[in-house]
């Protein structure tokens, strides 16, 4: 079933739309990556480093006491991960994780930890919590938004040491309040919003999450990386944060079956930042 499955993946995202392609637009920058599928199978990340990570290994371990396994970041920090994913599965997991980081990457939310130096980090769908535990010792405080109580009994395993700077928020970050969702404008009306840096991917709900942090937008200065892949989000939060002044560039690559955005990365009409490499 898996290898059915497989080839016809390589058939529908390589095979057909590389010979429409070669066809019909030879020049198109999407060429290489049909090409790619074709000849080597349809994979989420079509980047040109992938083969890197495929000889990386990421020994898991385990903890007896908590009874969870767990992963060491390159700072020498324990990642841990929901009792629900089978051992097997986490290195393929972390790898991705690692992998999407990577500099080269359009999904990379940081050019470098600096960035986060003194600020309060802002986590809306943090999962794992890779990024933030990739910032825990530059970042003044972090929020982290999941609402998965898996995940929070992971996060709260990885973010022990750290009791005093983190904070894990069991909600959805939206454009409502309710008893499960809350908006970043109301979370921060009583709390330090001088220098923020938000991260954000939730699978599509970027945009309302945008809606409900209008004022911080407006009137505070941050940063941000938002991710933009989902959907039609390559044209939707663009547009969100042109109306919120804010300035901003746009890291592309080939993903969802096509060459688009993937992460918008910049700061709010506040903060006059470097311009991003």
């Amino acid at each position: 079933m898996n290898t059915l499955k497989s080839t016809f993946k390589k058939f529908i995202y390589g095979t057909i739309p590389y010979c429409f392609c070669k066809l019909f637009h030879a020049d198109s920058p999407n060429l290489k990556y049909y090409q790619y599928i074709k000849s080597n199978g349809y994979a989420r990340h079509l980047f040109e480093f992938k083969e890197e990570y495929e000889q990386m290994r990421f020994p898991v371990q385990e903890d007896k006491e908590k009874k969870m396994h767990y992963v060491l970041n390159k700072q020498g920090h324990r990642l841990y991960f929901k009792k629900n994913i089978p051992v097997e599965k986490i290195e393929k997991c972390y790898r991705v994780l690692t992998m999407e980081q990577d500099l080269r990457s359009p999904h990379h939310y940081l050019d470098s930890i600096e960035e986060v130096k003194g600020k309060t980090f802002v986590d809306v769908g943090s999962a794992e919590g890779f990024t933030s535990l990739e910032v825990i010792e530059k970042a003044s405080h972090i929020y982290l938004f999941e609402q998965d109580t898996l995940w929070i009994e992971a996060l709260n395993a990885t973010f022990e040491p750290w009791k005093d700077k983190v904070s894990i928020i069991p909600k959805y970050v939206s454009n409502n309040n309710s008893e499960q969702e809350i908006t970043l404008d109301t979370f921060f009306q009583d709390k330090d919003k001088k220098q923020l840096f938000i991260k954000m991917d939730i699978e599509g709900a970027e945009r309302y999450a945008l809606q409900g942090s209008k004022n911080l937008f407006e009137n505070c200065n941050l940063q941000f990386a938002i991710c933009t892949y989902h959907g039609n989000d390559n044209i939707v939060v663009p547009n969100i944060l042109r109306e919120y002044g804010c300035k901003f560039t746009e890291q592309f690559g080939f993903f969802r079956h096509q060459l688009r955005s993937v992460v918008a990365r910049g700061s709010s009409k506040s903060l006059n930042p470097k311009p991003l490499k």
